[in-house]
């Protein structure tokens, strides 16, 4: 016990020749050979490695858990996506007239959450049937934690003058996050992680660099 617990804190070491110093007097301490420590040493870092690794994408990944809906049974697979498909959303139940544009340009089956995606293809059936496109037309067809969804979603407001702007580029998210997840080999890519690794400089609606 006590040379794991000394191999850690030798491991945690940032200059070699201090772990050289201190691995060289713990051994002949506790009475064991240099090269059996030195080995204690090594798999010391390599369990901090890991956990420093662990940790990073801890990190990384908070923002997307906190954005998370609250609703436990609702789940964002891709979170960048996902964000733009609210803001899709929400542009359409502000300004219906958007509507025609934006079918053109995007199908409720690209959508990234199938909730979402639901949303968008009633309120198109909405539109179609000359109704208006309001959250009270939709509950009838929504699961209570749906309509809660909808609802929370709807809280983006963006100015009559910069919608067109914003459609435009959440639609391009949501075609660019739908192409990644059709490439074979990409369906368990975190984005986010993506994201974070590559940093854009881009500035985009959905409030994320891009």
């Amino acid at each position: 016990m006590f040379l794991r617990e000394a191999a850690g804190i030798i491991a945690a070491l940032e200059n070699p020749v201090e772990r050289d110093v201190y691995t060289a007097s713990t051994a002949k301490l506790a009475g064991v050979t240099q090269a059996a420590f030195q080995q204690e040493v090594k798999n010391a870092q390599t369990r901090l490695q890991y956990q420093q690794k662990q940790q990073y994408h801890r990190q990384v990944r908070a923002p997307a858990q906190a954005a998370q809906p609250k609703e436990r049974t609702i789940h964002y697979d891709n979170m960048r996506s996902a964000r733009a498909e609210e803001g899709l959303l929400a542009l359409l139940f502000s300004d219906a007239s958007l509507l025609p544009d934006m079918r053109e340009k995007v199908r409720p089956e690209d959508f990234s959450s199938p909730v979402l995606g639901k949303i968008y293809g009633h309120a198109i059936a909405l539109f179609d049937s000359g109704r208006g496109i309001t959250v009270s037309a939709l509950e009838p067809v929504l699961q209570p934690e749906e309509t809660e969804l909808l609802v929370a979603a709807l809280g983006t407001e963006i100015s009559a003058d910069r919608r067109q702007k914003a459609m435009e580029d959440y639609i391009d998210i949501i075609a660019e996050q739908k192409a990644a997840r059709d490439i074979p080999g990409q369906d368990g890519e975190d984005p986010l992680l993506r994201k974070a690794q590559l940093q854009r400089k881009t500035k985009r609606f959905d409030g994320t660099e891009g």
